[in-house]
């Protein structure tokens, strides 16, 4: 058993502890942050983006229904999918599709009930529309990006101390 213990540690180093190192730390707090940075700047502005009609030509994902009275009688519940919906809107003679519901990917319950239904659009990227026109807030990604945050910074502690502990003692040993 001693024998398997040291090559999985001759395996790990020089460059296999790196590697788990940037792969559990590094990589996710890089991409969570360019993420976030990425939607954050797509959806600047949702709130004072032009709106239009909208049709809405799909849904699926989730299964609730939502009480309603009839006109001619007593209520009901209209069932509807609810976690993600595709919906069509035309801008300048142009026809998109999207199913972005809101900027942080929300559920939209209960919208496409409400008739009209109103796509929110970027003037200067038509083809990016939202139902639901709440600005950004991606608090996942920054969740993500915080506790990655967090051992990525811990890591360069220790490597850090480590790197200043070797050039100090090069130097006094050049003394």
């Amino acid at each position: 058993m001693r024998g398997l213990a040291s090559s999985w540690k001759r395996r790990l180093r020089p460059h296999g502890g790196l590697v788990w190192i940037i792969a559990i730390a590094y990589l996710p707090f890089t991409i969570s942050v360019s993420i976030y940075l990425h939607n954050r700047i797509k959806y600047r502005g949702v709130e004072n983006w032009p709106s239009v009609p909208a049709e809405i030509v799909g849904s699926g994902g989730g299964h609730s229904s939502f009480p309603m009275s009839s006109p001619h009688g007593g209520p009901y519940a209209v069932p509807l999918d609810t976690t993600s919906v595709e919906f069509e809107y035309e801008v300048g003679g142009a026809v998109y599709r999207s199913s972005t519901g809101t900027p942080d990917d929300g559920s939209v319950t209960g919208l496409v009930l409400r008739r009209p239904t109103m796509a929110h659009y970027d003037p200067e990227n038509p083809a990016v529309a939202v139902l639901i026109p709440s600005s950004y807030t991606g608090t996942g990604l920054l969740v993500l990006a915080a506790f990655s945050g967090v051992l990525a910074g811990a890591h360069l502690c220790f490597v850090a101390s480590d790197w200043l502990g070797r050039w100090w003692f090069r130097a006094i040993a050049k003394r």
